[in-house]
């Protein structure tokens, strides 16, 4: 198994990023800190 594939992380990066959008951080400082915690996804995954 992928280490990605988790149903409840994901949930939790979701939710994060959701949090994150929430409080207005931009795409590129929200992906900056994706990458920072490990979790390097694509931008179309974080836009609306």
């Amino acid at each position: 198994m992928d280490k990605f594939d988790n149903p409840v992380k994901d949930k939790n990066i979701d939710l994060l990023i959701s949090i994150l959008k929430e409080i207005e951080l931009n795409d590129l400082a929200i992906e900056q800190l994706l990458i920072h915690i490990g979790l390097k996804r694509g931008l179309e995954d974080i836009k609306p």
